[in-house]
C-alpha cells in the first residue's frame, strides 16, 4: 500500500488463456480492491479515520463506501475480503492477510 493506494509490485502470468490484465507499478484505490479492503479491515480504522481512502476512490468502491464500517467488522469476522466487478467489469476477486 502507498498512500491511498494499492501498488502492485509483481505479476505472475497464469498458465491460462483467460487472464486478468494487470501491470507492475499499478495503483488502484484501496477501497476498490480486496487486497486493498483486507488491509482497511485488518487496521479496524473508523470511518472518520478512513475518510482519504474513501475520498481519493471518486465513485469506485461505491457499495464498500455506503458500507465502510459493516464491511471492515466482516473482513475482520471472515478473514478475508471481497470484491465484485468495482475494480475491473466482469471480475472477482478475494483476498486475505497473512501476518
Amino acid at each position: 500500500m502507498s498512500g491511498t493506494s494499492v501498488v502492485y509490485l509483481d505479476k505472475v502470468e497464469p498458465g491460462r488463456p483467460i487472464r486478468v490484465v494487470s501491470r507492475v507499478g499499478r495503483r488502484v484505490p484501496v477501497v476498490s480492491t480486496a487486497m486493498g479492503r483486507a488491509i482497511l479491515g485488518a487496521r479496524a480504522l473508523k470511518l472518520e479515520q478512513a475518510r482519504a481512502f474513501l475520498d481519493a476512490a471518486d465513485c469506485q468502491g461505491s457499495g464498500f463506501i455506503n458500507s465502510f464500517d459493516h464491511e471492515c467488522q466482516r473482513v475482520r469476522e471472515q478473514g478475508y475480503a471481497v470484491e465484485i466487478e468495482e475494480n475491473e467489469p466482469n471480475m472477482r476477486a478475494s483476498a486475505f492477510l497473512s501476518l
